[in-house]
């Protein structure tokens, strides 16, 4: 992040506070020394050097971030098409389209983007003094959709195919409730977007995993695509001195799960090559 020469109490700034790594948006509170910044993500407070302060949002064209752009109020998945003096123009992988956004409302994940959304509609009910709403049932072919408040369930008449649960997964953050065995989102969706994704569920599926097997340490160790992640996943442990590598060079993490490392973002096969070599 590039440092920052003047920072006022007041003013909003970016910076990486957290273990996850991801940015996080802030109001300067005090300058000592040092810049305590209070997280609109968390709400807490965090002390951070001023190199460590960026006045814009650390995103480069090609990244991929999420913001909400659409009327319905659902957070959208985009790739950054070009960065503004204000803000971004973000690519919509959901609509196509692209659309201006503020610096303030990009977001690095799909949880945050969520979690403001949320804040977003409490916030404008509370405004509004709203009162809860009657439940309303939408009866779909082969589905229901029920918006109860500020969320939307989910009941097929039979239970859907892996190719739905991923679409509506993917679209709209959908859970499933044990309870009421019901799909719900955590947001108030109309029943024709949802009906939209899922009459179109083959642009929703997802990418088959792209697979290279490598060599490290004169052992075959196998790289996978998946979406935006990378998994490797060594035939016998591999040497302390590679994994510090992934780890230094890429933020590598180990997935008891899956018995794999992996790393939050697609590396170039090349790349991972010339780092074993």
């Amino acid at each position: 992040m590039n440092a920052v020469k003047e920072i006022k109490n007041g003013q909003y700034i970016w910076a990486v506070v957290t273990d996850d790594g991801v940015p996080t948006h802030g109001e300067v509170m005090a300058v000592n020394g040092v810049v305590k910044m209070r997280s609109l993500r968390t709400a807490r407070l965090y002390e951070v050097e001023p190199s460590a302060v960026s006045v814009r949002p650390p995103v480069t064209v090609g990244q991929t971030v999420w913001a909400i752009v659409t009327a319905d109020n659902v957070p959208t998945e985009g790739v950054v098409d070009s960065i503004t003096d204000a803000g971004i123009v973000l690519k919509s992988k959901r609509t196509g389209k692209t659309y201006d956004v503020p610096d303030g409302d990009i977001h690095f994940t799909a949880s945050n983007a969520w979690n403001y959304a949320t804040q977003r509609r409490a916030s404008a009910r509370q405004q509004m003094g709203t009162q809860r709403r009657t439940p309303v049932k939408t009866i779909c072919d082969g589905f229901s959709v029920i918006n109860d408040g500020d969320w939307t369930w989910i009941e097929f008449g039979e239970k859907p195919d892996e190719v739905t649960r991923t679409a509506i997964k993917n679209a709209f953050q959908a859970q499933w409730s044990k309870k009421r065995q019901m799909w719900y989102i955590k947001a108030e969706i109309k029943a024709e977007a949802i009906k939209a994704v899922l009459t179109a569920p083959q642009e929703h599926q997802p990418e088959a995993p792209d697979s290279v097997r490598l060599e490290c340490a004169g052992q075959a160790v196998m790289v996978t695509h998946d979406r935006d992640w990378t998994w490797l996943s060594f035939e016998v442990a591999p040497p302390q001195s590679v994994i510090e590598r992934l780890a230094d060079k890429f933020g590598a993490r180990w997935s008891r799960r899956r018995a794999a490392w992996y790393i939050t973002e697609t590396v170039e096969f090349e790349a991972l090559a010339a780092l074993f070599a």
